[in-house]
């Protein structure tokens, strides 16, 4: 395995043959070869530390190694390293910050089980919504969820978002739009 470009590394067939066969001395040399290029891809991507990247990546090259007869074509290993690497970090990163709270703005779905007129702490009431959201979130395509989160619990600009989903900025606020209006309606028929 050389370093084709600079970004990405060319991989003979023999060496694939070899990384399939699960062969230990060719697993070595390709995880030493990529794996400060993803750390360093994690970190700057995703702005997380190095110990979250460093999780990532282990996992990505545990999910390579698992599913590397699936890899159809050999010159693809790149892509589709990145790809493993994309899902598992959206996965792990996403999954970690939804314990914060996520003001929803102008966007606000007032779901709470308090009376009208009740005395309510605005932080119980940002509780009360954050679980009804997370409750509902399986009404939302695969799609929308990981723009939904990225945009109301990381707080993401809609440009970021197409980005690191590698969408056009058009097509992330069409399923944004798509997902307040879904959960709109979920919310409109379950307390109407």
């Amino acid at each position: 395995m050389e370093k084709k470009d600079g970004k990405s590394w060319e991989l003979p067939e023999e060496e694939y043959k070899k990384l399939i066969s699960r062969d230990p001395v060719a697993w070595q040399e390709f995880i030493r070869l990529n794996y400060n290029l993803l750390i360093g891809y994690i970190i700057k991507k995703f702005s997380c530390s190095k110990d979250d990247a460093q999780d990532i990546v282990q996992d990505s090259l545990l999910e390579a190694l698992t599913n590397l007869h699936n890899l159809k074509n050999p010159a693809k290993l790149n892509p589709w390293l990145f790809t493993i690497v994309r899902r598992i970090a959206y996965k792990k990163l996403i999954v970690k910050s939804r314990p914060h709270l996520m003001p929803l703005g102008d966007h606000d779905i007032d779901a709470t089980g308090f009376e009208p007129g009740e005395n309510i702490d605005p932080q119980e009431l940002q509780f009360e919504r954050r679980i009804w959201i997370s409750k509902h979130l399986n009404v939302l395509t695969s799609g929308q969820i990981p723009i939904f989160v990225l945009r109301f619990y990381d707080h993401l600009s809609n440009t970021t978002i197409a980005n690191s989903l590698d969408k056009s900025v058009n097509d992330v606020n069409a399923q944004l739009a798509k997902a307040i209006k879904t959960l709109r309606q979920a919310f409109e028929k379950e307390f109407s």
